[in-house]
C-alpha cells in the first residue's frame, strides 16, 4: 500500500476529529450564538458522533500504518539476509 494514501487518510480523519471537537467546544461555550436553539443538543450529539466515527477511522488508519511499517521492515530484513547469504 502506498504510504501517501495512508498519510492522506490520516490527515483527513485528524481534520474531521478537530472539526468535530471544535464544534462541540463551540456549543458548550457559546450555544447562545446558534440560530436554532432547540436543536443545540442534537447538533452537539451529531458532532460527538462525527468525532467518534472520525476517531475510529483514524485509529484504523494508524493500525494500517503500523502494519505497513512492519511489512517494510520485514522486507528490508529479508533482503539484508539474502545479501549477506550471497556473500558467504
Amino acid at each position: 500500500m502506498n504510504y501517501e494514501f495512508i498519510s492522506t487518510a490520516e490527515s483527513h480523519y485528524k481534520a474531521k476529529m478537530d472539526e468535530a471537537a471544535f464544534t462541540m467546544r463551540l456549543y458548550m461555550k457559546s450555544a447562545v450564538g446558534i440560530g436554532e436553539h432547540a436543536q443545540v443538543f442534537d447538533e452537539f450529539r451529531n458532532a460527538l458522533e462525527s468525532f467518534q466515527q472520525a476517531r475510529d477511522h483514524f485509529n484504523l488508519v494508524q493500525e494500517l500504518k503500523a502494519d505497513v511499517v512492519k511489512s517494510q521492515q520485514a522486507e528490508g530484513e529479508s533482503q539484508e539476509a539474502e545479501e549477506s547469504g550471497d556473500e558467504g
